[in-house]
């Protein structure tokens, strides 16, 4: 019984690492190729707390995570996969075999570096804002990664936990294209998407856009880069991860469903993009660390048991945990397994600041998948992420134009080395290694005139050093010759398979002469092919390895069959093999199968885990028509071996030839569907019996109606359900099969596509709506821009819009329309508008200059009315506030210019202001001085006075003076204070004042400002006019003067000032 496992070069892992129930891995090829089964997903979704507002900063996000694990769906579907423990068990001993060769050579393990191309969807933003993220922030992703995966001192990586480890893989951005060009930004694709969010998968029924739409147009050769999408998600989660999966795994290929290949990688949600830039509140980039940790392999860390206890994650240093955490608990420990539960760890739903764990046996799991998983160890070989300059030595590499050709064939051989190569060595050699040809050019071609399997090597050098890229068995050269017809091989009597040419691309096992198995009893030899042996590192597993015909000549040997005898056990459901017939018109340049067959619908005898040779009774014949191919005269098989590390194939008796009919043919056929589309075609397959040579066919209601081919592909326009008749004949005579009302024909919608208008200036947009179907799908150009009955585009260029109707027949039908947009002459936006942007209540106008032969539209957002159509508009403001005022001009053909928009603020106007009056003793100068506002602008018979602005002015002339005074803009103006000759003279009279009046012994004069030197005199009077008192006195501004009149007789006396020939007279009372 053999106990080894799967090499590690070619074994291939797949975990379902968000699953309560999932099935793995180990499938065997289905029985033939057009045998499809339909992937599904593993759902277990990163929740946010409230629903996903895209456009709501106070989102908040919280980590679960998705898995798509498109192996696990078709294994489901697959009676022929081994069970989830079955798998662990397997890839446990595995990780046993790698750290028992490891330790027994270094303790410190080559550090891998995974090339990475970072997919950033926007929707138009500019770079930097929304989801077209920074340069910046994508590197800052790429540094938590290196800091993470290896354990980096001094980083949030870092931790003391005695199962951390240093996972020792890093993570470097792609500096070239597929095509070789040099990146603009490192390790960035920048994509503008027809969608403003894409949705995640959602289960077989609603795949997501993401997974059928965005990744395969978008993903980079994932053998060469790892891609991550970076993206506004619609649904709820915030990262998406596909498993690794095994090799040649039938059912992938499936139509209308993308393939592994065309899918693989991460999609993040923008938000949780590294730590810098557009990146949510608690999230620091690691996010992509989880979600990388499942891409190579890893379960959560509850082992997805969600709450028993019963499930693990299959890596020992993890203790068992019952399910997911949330925020940074302590001291958590919620099985009774030993050990609490490892919240630290990056594969739990702990914060971003909380996790900074992988551990050891996690680094083993990645490190193996790594290792051996499709589009993971080819990435280790990948130079995408490699400078390509004379800094270092060279990385040879090529290309060529085909890898099969016939004798006589020239194969290009391109240079794609990298590293500034100044020297080029090619050589070409034969399956024993003899030199066949040398050249030193950087491209060469190479005439190959031999049939046989050819070496390439190429070393590619420079002042730095060389590098050495060599393939054996690379190149294979089809004979010319045709095979002789009856052929017959029954590999007796031989060592050699001197009638083949061996298909043998990786140059390690291949087709052999057995002896001790024949069948029939008539031999003791065959052909076969050991998928049995191997071990641990050098097994057959994933190999595909080929015998090619010699040419066979159809055109003059028609309805050739070809038959061979197989035997074929598997070694069990988990390990078992295929064997496919393929043909190639082209000299080699491509092959097609046109026969398979897998697994147990292969097999001629029950499962041995022993190495099987076959008795006599454990053979079975095969027959194919060789038909379809009549008319190619040069036509090549190929008989290919497909290994899972099964058990033996054996073939004998191989057969090409024309048979001779022995009765007249039973007629019968079959179709690719009965049921089809008014306007789809139907591929009629003739399955007659009895080698018919003949056929005479007739379609009702199809295109031709009648046919002469052997399988003939007939169109159907007409909506009915139609006869179908094939009579088939030889040379013994004809037999007629008909089948009634065989094909239904249904009726596609009627769709209808209405534009609201099809010619538009630049930058209008058009609402597109669609009738006549039950679903509709819009598309520009060959893109899908939405779907649903109506849709609104707005196009920059002219643009047909195409959108493709569904009805409940599932039949589709589309309609075309064609939007004409105006690009040409259109207006320019308007200058900026002139007025007052700080404004108040009431009426203000506005201005732009005007350019002949366009009209204006002005609009308000609020808060006030708007007039005009021309340059000037007139805003009355109703409302204080803060408003837009927006102008466009249109021209003549109705196009508008881009709009010109100024902010406004309106508010309340100050209080009217007062002015009171000051003036000098001599009335030499007399000072207006406004009531107290923000600001002032004093005016003389309403003109500015120029540098008038402060509360107080002093006037040196007569006129009408006002003020005006502003606020937030808003201007009041007073009164005038209008001053004659006279009132100006008698300004300072005004202002004297004599108290207390009545007065009893001190009478107090106060004066008005003095400026002159010349003293003033103050007289007093009695009331029959006699002088009482006089005094001279000098005076300083607004001096206080006492006079004492304590003496006085009681009455009325008059105070008479002097001062530069004017008087100014007082009365008082003595009492």
């Amino acid at each position: 019984m053999r106990t080894v496992l799967p090499g590690s070069a070619k074994f291939l892992l797949l975990m379902s690492m968000c699953a309560l129930q999932t099935q793995v891995l180990f499938s065997q090829t289905t029985d033939l190729p057009s045998q499809k089964n339909k992937a599904t997903v593993i759902p277990n979704k990163f929740h946010t707390a409230a629903s996903r507002a895209k456009d709501q900063e106070k989102t908040v996000l919280q980590k679960e995570c998705h898995v798509i694990d498109i192996e696990s769906s078709v294994a489901g579907k697959n009676t022929r996969i081994s069970s989830e423990d079955a798998f662990e068990e397997n890839l446990k001993k595995l990780i046993r075999e790698k750290q028992k060769t490891h330790s027994s050579a270094r303790t410190q393990a080559t550090v891998y570096t995974i090339p990475v191309i970072v997919h950033v969807i926007h929707n138009g933003e500019a770079v930097g804002t929304g989801a077209n993220l920074s340069a910046a922030q994508i590197r800052s992703q790429i540094d938590v990664l290196n800091e993470d995966f290896r354990r980096k001192a001094g980083t949030p990586g870092f931790n003391n936990n005695p199962a951390g480890a240093d996972v020792e893989i890093e993570f470097a951005l792609a500096l070239r294209d597929p095509q070789g060009n040099t990146l603009a930004e490192p390790g960035i694709h920048r994509y503008k998407g027809s969608r403003t969010s894409w949705e995640s998968y959602g289960g077989e029924a609603n795949p997501g856009n993401t997974q059928t739409e965005l990744k395969p147009k978008t993903i980079w050769d994932p053998n060469s880069y790892f891609n991550i999408w970076s993206l506004s998600i619609a649904d709820d989660i915030i990262g998406e991860a596909q498993f690794p999966i095994r090799s040649n795994l039938p059912g992938l290929d499936i139509s209308g469903y993308p393939t592994g290949a065309t899918t693989d990688g991460v999609i993040l949600d923008y938000r949780v993009v590294g730590r810098t830039g557009n990146v949510s509140n608690g999230f620091t980039g690691r996010t992509a660390t989880h979600e990388i940790g499942h891409w190579l392999g890893l379960r959560h860390i509850w082992g997805d048991d969600n709450g028993g206890c019963t499930k693990d994650d299959f890596c020992n240093d993890t203790p068992k945990t019952a399910d997911k955490h949330r925020g940074c608990p302590s001291n958590e420990d919620s099985c009774t397994d030993p050990g609490k539960d490892m919240v630290q760890n990056y594969m739990d739903y702990t914060d971003d600041a909380c996790v900074n764990v992988f551990t050891n046996d996690q680094k083993a799991r990645m490190r193996t998948v790594l290792e051996t998983s499709p589009r993971r160890k080819e990435l280790l070989s990948s130079t995408v992420y490699v400078p390509a300059n004379g800094s270092t030595r060279p990385i040879a590499q090529f290309s060529v134009n085909r890898t099969t050709a016939c004798v006589g064939n020239s194969i290009q051989f391109t240079d794609k080395s990298l590293g500034n190569v100044t020297g080029w060595a090619w050589t070409f050699y034969d399956k024993a290694g003899n030199k066949l040809s040398e050249a030193t050019s950087q491209n060469t071609s190479l005439t190959f005139n031999t049939s046989g399997t050819y070496g390439v090597r190429l070393i590619a050098s420079n002042a730095i050093g060389k590098d050495t890229l060599a393939y054996a068995s690379y190149i294979t050269v089809l004979p010319t010759a045709s095979l002789a017809f009856p052929f017959s091989e029954n590999f007796e009597g031989t060592t050699s398979l001197a009638n083949w040419l061996e298909y043998n691309p990786d140059a390690d096992m291949q087709w052999n002469i057995y002896n001790g198995a024949s069948a029939g009893g008539n031999g003791v030899q065959s052909v076969y092919f050991d998928n049995y042996n191997g071990d641990e590192e050098n097994n057959p597993y994933g190999t595909q390895d080929g015998l090619v015909s010699t040419k066979l000549n159809l055109a003059t040997n028609q309805f050739a069959e070809l038959s061979f005898d197989v035997a074929y056990a598997r070694y069990d459901a988990s390990y078992s093999d295929s064997l496919e017939i393929l043909y190639s018109t082209d000299c080699g340049q491509t092959f097609k199968t046109f026969w398979s067959k897998g697994g147990q619908s292969l097999a001629t005898a029950d499962d041995t885990e022993g190495e099987f040779v076959p008795s006599d009774s454990e053979w079975r014949k095969e027959t194919i028509s060789l038909g379809f191919l009549n008319g190619n005269a040069s036509v090549y098989l190929m008989i290919l071996n497909k290994s899972s590390w099964g058990n033996n194939l054996y073939l004998d008796n191989i057969k090409v030839q024309v048979p001779v009919p022995t009765q007249k043919p039973t007629p019968d056929f079959t179709v690719d569907r009965q049921t089809v589309c008014a306007g789809s075609s139907v591929q009629f397959t003739d399955a007659s019996l009895n080698y018919p040579r003949t056929w005479s066919w007739s379609f009702a209601g199809g295109i031709p109606i009648n046919a002469t081919k052997q399988h003939p592909v007939v169109t159907y326009q007409t909506p009915g359900t139609y006869a179908v008749t094939l009579t088939a004949g030889n040379a013994l005579g004809t037999n007629t099969i008909t089948r009634q009302a065989y094909i239904t024909v249904l009726a596609n919608p009627a769709v209808q596509l209405i534009a609201n208008k099809t010619a538009i200036c630049w930058g209008d947009s058009v609402t597109l709506t669609a009738n006549g179907a039950t679903t509709y799908r819009w598309l520009e150009g060959t893109d899908v821009i939405g779907e649903g009955k109506t849709i609104v585009v707005k196009p920059t260029a002219n643009t047909t819009y195409t959108v493709e109707g569904v009805n409940g027949g599932n039949c589709i039908n589309s309609s075309s329309i064609q939007i004409a947009v105006n690009t040409t002459n259109l207006p320019e936006q308007p200058e900026a508008i002139a007025g007052n942007v700080a404004s108040c209540l009431g009426e203000q106008n506005y201005v732009i200059t005007g350019v002949a032969g366009l009209t204006y539209k002005w609009i308000v957002s609020g808060g006030g009315t708007v007039t005009g159509s021309g340059n000037t508009a007139t805003v009355n403001w109703t409302n204080i506030g803060k408003y837009v005022l927006s102008v466009v001009a249109s021209n003549a053909n109705g196009c508008a210019s881009p709009v010109r928009t100024v902010e406004v603020t309106v508010s309340n106007p100050p209080a009217k202001p007062t002015i009171s009056i000051n003036a000098t003793a001599d009335s030499s100068i007399v000072t207006l001085t406004s009531s107290i506002a923000p600001s002032y602008q004093w005016l003389k018979n309403s003109v500015v006075i120029p540098g008038a602005t402060k509360r107080s002015y002093n006037v040196t002339a007569p006129g009408a003076y006002t003020v005006q005074v502003s606020s937030n803009g808003c201007p009041a103006i007073s009164d005038a204070s209008v001053l004659t000759g006279e009132e100006y003279s008698n300004a300072t009279d005004q202002l004297i004042q004599v108290f207390p009046n009545p007065v009893s012994d001190k009478l107090i004069v106060k004066l008005p400002v003095i400026t002159s030197s010349s003293p003033v005199k103050l007289t007093i009077f009695n009331s029959l006019g006699q002088r009482v008192d006089e005094w001279l006195v000098q005076v300083s501004n607004n001096q206080e003067i006492q006079l004492p009149v304590q003496e006085y007789t009681k009455g009325k006396y008059v105070l008479l000032i002097t001062h530069q020939n004017k008087q100014y007279t007082r009365s008082f009372i003595k009492f």
